[in-house]
């Protein structure tokens, strides 16, 4: 991902729109302060939030204090009558359909169009989202609102949170629901970049949502196993013990490249290339492999007709696990480390948020070429590196202070 370069590839896309719902900030630049101050906006879920759960929830929240994240506001809001939704469709639509709905829409208009300018026009739709997730709304309804067929089934399936978007709009392009976890919105991006390519779309709609509705009882302090006692995540450290699960929904929207697009439209920034692979039979399910993620960071460098001496900045997974922080750097370092590359992540800003992670990421690597600066990864000053990083880092630099940067560079 670029500013424009003066050249244009017939694989590359425009970045046109971006709609990213963000936990107590006020705007991306209040949110970028926050990153380059290394802030965090994991914290205890808020009074309103966990009565609103413990209110219709079958199983009562547990302790609110143990209850540490990223939670999205006003879930529970929606102004059907925009989207012409009937009360019963809205009341039986996951929140998801809705939250995703609203990103869609506040993303099109971001790009300096109307909703009903795509009527009927080739949009694709391209949505990640996880199972791991999803159906807990379903799953929280009572045996009668469960018989109601007509507003349960398309407000709760998977499928309708890409569908329903195409439907309401009118989008006749692509419309699909990718799900492979933590790399979700990357796959939809890749899905999308070659849609326009081929002509499948003239314009293609990435979003990514995660919210946590079923319960943490009481006890627990996390919802998954992978992750950190405490509300701090040590992303690269020696000290990493795991994240915190995170909330997060946004939309980005995307035009093939051109001259015309790029006059037309403020562009976020040129995406020019993406793959995506898997790591086969590992030690372990949860394990990554060194070899896979290297032969990724190639292929993505074929796709984009760069060399890793061009890429100066990396934003990264970095999970905050001693053996998969250790891996990622690994590769990284053997693809890049020839030369001076920036090394940062968002992960102990925020926590995971799983299948919408991507969407962050995308959003800071897009404020970071806006404001020329990288922002450290936070709370790495002073902890030492993860020791299964090699000693041998070579040019890259695992940024434990902002610096100044130019993504021209």
């Amino acid at each position: 991902m670029k500013k424009w370069a003066g050249k244009t590839s017939s694989s590359e896309c425009a970045i046109i729109g971006l709609s990213v719902k963000i936990s107590s900030c006020s705007s991306y630049h209040d949110f970028w302060k926050k990153l380059l101050n290394e802030e965090s906006l994991i914290e205890e879920m808020s009074e309103e939030r966990w009565e609103l759960h413990n209110e219709s929830a079958t199983i009562p929240w547990g302790e609110r204090k143990q209850i540490k994240g990223m939670f999205l506001d006003d879930i529970d809001a929606f102004d059907r009558k925009l989207f012409k939704l009937s009360k019963g469709a809205c009341i039986f639509a996951d929140p998801r359909q809705r939250l995703l709905l609203e990103s869609c829409w506040s993303v099109i208009e971001d790009a300096g169009l109307k909703v009903s300018d795509l009527k009927k026009q080739k949009v694709g739709v391209f949505i990640a989202s996880d199972g791991f997730t999803f159906g807990s709304y379903f799953r929280g309804m009572s045996e009668k609102d469960l018989s109601n067929q007509e507003f349960v089934i398309p407000g709760n399936s998977t499928s309708f949170l890409a569908n329903r978007i195409s439907y309401l709009l009118d989008f006749k392009g692509p419309s699909m629901v990718i799900d492979s976890t933590c790399s979700s919105v990357y796959v939809a991006l890749h899905h999308a970049r070659l849609s326009l390519e081929r002509g499948e779309c003239d314009y293609a709609l990435v979003g990514g949502v995660t919210i946590f509705l079923e319960p943490w009882k009481s006890g627990e302090t996390t919802a998954t196993s992978f992750e950190s006692s405490n509300s701090e995540i040590k992303s690269f450290s020696k000290e990493a013990d795991g994240y915190r699960s995170s909330e997060g929904c946004g939309a980005i929207l995307l035009q093939k490249n051109s001259p015309e697009v790029r006059q037309a439209h403020d562009c976020y920034a040129i995406l020019t290339g993406s793959a995506y692979n898997s790591g086969g039979k590992t030690a372990s399910f949860a394990k990554p492999s060194q070899e896979q993620l290297k032969i990724l960071f190639r292929e993505v460098l074929h796709s984009a007709q760069l060399s890793s001496s061009e890429i100066n900045y990396i934003e990264t997974h970095g999970i905050s696990s001693q053996v998969g922080d250790a891996i990622e750097a690994n590769a990284l370092i053997e693809v890049f480390g020839d030369n001076p590359c920036y090394i940062s992540t968002i992960k102990p800003n925020i926590g995971h948020a799983h299948a919408a992670s991507g969407m962050y990421s995308l959003l800071k690597a897009i404020l970071a070429m806006k404001y020329h600066k990288i922002p450290a990864i936070k709370g790495l000053q002073g902890k030492g590196l993860n020791e299964g990083i090699s000693s041998n880092k070579q040019g890259i630099t695992f940024l434990t202070e902002p610096i100044e940067w130019s993504s021209t560079e």
